[in-house]
């Protein structure tokens, strides 16, 4: 195990032989590690959390720390995290909360870039990647190979068949051309979508 000088490591934190915890990082009390973890520089990984293997946080990244949700009063919540994630530059990753069933959890073969937020409560699926900046409000639930990036619409039939229908109306810029669907036509292109994925 490789633990630069500058760090610090709660007694109560499990840090497998295979994990690097680089320069002023700080490893909490209930943090359990995986094999094979890195945290590069300037890491706060707060517990309860469990970390599956080969994850790789980035500096400054704020991970498993309490939630920001005023009904928190310091339940010991958690956080769950699979394996094989890249956690770039600052990104923030809460706990749950109680009213929210005491667990957030991240999948495996994630990549959540810079600023992103995952608030309290959240799912992420496997190999769902978040963009920069990207902020999850608490509770929500992405499925497995998602790609969200900041700007992104809520996914719904009303929103996909608006989308369809006139896709500059909605986001300034984008290349798909408007192809003069019809609104009933729009609604069968979602349902023959939704059908098939």
């Amino acid at each position: 195990m490789a633990i630069h000088p500058s760090a610090v490591v709660a007694a109560g934190a499990c840090v497998p032989e295979s994990c690097n915890v680089g320069p002023f990082c700080l490893v909490g009390e209930g943090v359990e590690m995986g094999e094979h973890c890195e945290l590069v520089s300037h890491v706060v990984l707060g517990g309860p959390a469990k970390l599956g293997s080969h994850n790789r946080i980035h500096p400054f990244a704020v991970v498993g720390v309490g939630p920001q949700d005023l009904s928190y009063k310091g339940e010991p919540t958690r956080l769950e995290m699979g394996d094989h994630n890249e956690i770039r530059e600052y990104v923030t990753i809460h706990r749950g909360t109680v009213k929210g069933g005491g667990l957030t959890r991240i999948g495996s073969h994630c990549l959540l870039m810079a600023y992103a937020h995952i608030a309290h409560d959240c799912v992420i699926g496997d190999h769902v990647c978040i963009t920069g900046g990207v902020c999850l409000s608490g509770g929500v639930r992405v499925g497995a190979r998602s790609y969200i990036g900041a700007g992104s619409f809520k996914n719904t039939d009303e929103t996909l068949a608006r989308w369809i229908q006139n896709p500059q109306a909605m986001k300034k810029g984008v290349l798909m051309p408007n192809l003069g669907v019809t609104p009933e036509e729009a609604k069968s292109l979602v349902a023959f979508l939704r059908a098939h994925q």
